[in-house]
């Protein structure tokens, strides 16, 4: 099915309607998610089994909004995360937030379950589990169907943000001029990590997983608006783009390995200016490490993002038309 310009912007402004999101951390951010999710779902190369299995799980709900609601739900923040279903949800699945990453060292080039920096809830184990879960074969953290599916699509997007595949660690002691160390995996004594760009600031209120997460989707096009990066984007959206061979349940881990590979790229030239402290009246310590970016850091990686979320939607096309969905 292909959609135009004006049914893909109807869709965007009904889910909108219904999901006024606020920022909250996610790979790709709102826009890229449901990107992603939109591309696939409309794909003409989408199989009819594929879409009917997903219409009968999804029932009402878009497409759209269940590849945003992983992130949603997250609180304090979260666009639905004081509603009952998303306080029930983290009530029974407190470690939800680990499913979204994998934290390899910077220059990692692939992903191994036996790595000591592989966790049993990470990315991988949670694409594989909601794969079992959608196809009859298995359970992850007692998810429901509709509960799989919505992290399956989220996170097949989180796998193609490279800032959800790798970590840093960096030597503070020195406030004014922040060593990075070779990761390991436990943080030394004095340490911190830098959770994937996120405590890594280029201008006082912008970090650098942020900036992967929005600011690069934004420029593809110029625009937050998800209709037309979706009508920018679908024509090279397809089931051979860069196809995935072997066991589909295993997909995700070449998938990751790819993304680890432009991780050292996308920290190539960063300058690492100081680290700042401040703990607040609550407990709360907040610890920043103020970086500058290379010249045309933005304008050469938009390149890098517009590639990654063209690979998620076709990669997700490929994985929704090879599960053998359960009745």
């Amino acid at each position: 099915m292909k959609m135009n310009l004006r049914s893909l912007t109807a869709l965007f402004t009904s889910v909108m309607s219904v999901f006024s999101f606020a920022s909250v951390a996610s790979a790709f951010s709102r826009e890229g998610h449901e990107s992603i999710a939109l591309l696939a779902f409309s794909s003409k190369d989408l199989s009819g089994t594929a879409k009917s299995a997903i219409n009968q799980i999804l029932g009402s709900e878009s497409i759209a909004f269940a590849a945003e609601w992983p992130d949603a739900i997250k609180p304090p923040f979260g666009a639905v995360a004081n509603t009952p279903e998303a306080i029930d949800f983290n009530h029974k699945h407190p470690d939800n937030h680990h499913w979204h990453f994998v934290n390899f060292p910077i220059g990692s080039s692939a992903y191994s379950a036996t790595s000591p920096f592989a966790k049993d809830d990470d990315v991988s184990h949670a694409v594989q589990g909601c794969i079992a879960v959608l196809e009859g074969k298995g359970s992850f953290d007692n998810l429901t169907k509709k509960e799989a599916l919505r992290y399956l699509v989220h996170l097949v997007g989180d796998v193609h943000q490279p800032l959800h595949t790798a970590f840093e660690q960096f030597d503070v002691s020195k406030r004014s001029q922040p060593v990075m160390l070779r990761a390991t995996p436990a943080t030394p004594s004095g340490a911190m990590m830098d959770g994937g760009g996120n405590a890594l600031y280029y201008d006082p209120k912008n970090e650098l997983h942020a900036l992967w997460d929005d600011d690069l989707v934004t420029a593809i096009v110029g625009t937050n608006n998800t209709a037309k990066l979706v009508t920018a984007l679908q024509s090279e959206v397809s089931k051979t783009f860069d196809k995935s061979s072997g066991d589909y349940h295993k997909w995700v881990d070449a998938w990751l390995g790819e993304s680890m590979k432009l991780v050292a790229p996308a920290f190539a030239g960063i300058k690492y200016n100081t680290y700042e402290e401040e703990t607040f009246a609550s407990g709360r310590t907040s610890k920043k490490i103020f970086i500058t970016l290379p010249a045309g850091y933005q304008t050469d990686n938009v390149k890098v993002a517009r590639t990654q979320v063209i690979r998620g939607a076709s990669h997700l096309l490929q994985l929704l038309n090879a599960i053998k969905w359960a009745h």
